[in-house]
């Protein structure tokens, strides 16, 4: 399995809730096709696979991912410390880039950098505080 799966594999376990929770077919039929499509197209072609595009990527920059990306290295203050310095400017690479279909999904998207930034920046800030001058 890709990482495209997951679309495809959402719309298959939807289909048969949506259709339990009374949504008509045609309903059934938009949903389903924007969980799959989010996942395989860079240019989603409706409304809702739009909004389910520009919310998984507000997913991936939440405050999971924050612990998610630094526990692999929790134990190494240095390495942490200098991935996290490259993760800034990439991130900062995201805002110019204004990658979301939907204005909403955008300033959503913005505050989730944002944070993240911040959160990083005094991380790095307080790295470097603590490092002892070479004597």
């Amino acid at each position: 399995p890709n990482d495209n799966d997951h679309g495809r594999v959402g719309a298959q376990i939807a289909r048969p809730l949506l259709k339990e929770l009374g949504y008509t077919t045609e309903q059934v039929e938009a949903i389903c096709y924007a969980v799959a499509e989010h996942a395989d197209v860079k240019n989603p072609s409706t409304l809702e696979a739009r909004v389910v595009t520009d919310a998984d990527n507000v997913d991936r920059f939440g405050a999971y991912r924050v612990l998610y990306m630094c526990l692999p290295d929790i134990g190494d203050y240095d390495k942490l410390a200098e991935k996290l310095r490259q993760r800034i400017t990439k991130l900062e690479s995201y805002h110019a880039r204004s990658p979301l279909c939907t204005a909403t999904g955008q300033r959503l998207f913005a505050e989730q950098l944002d944070f993240q930034i911040a959160f990083f920046r005094k991380f790095v800030e307080e790295h470097e505080a603590s490092v002892l001058p070479a004597l």
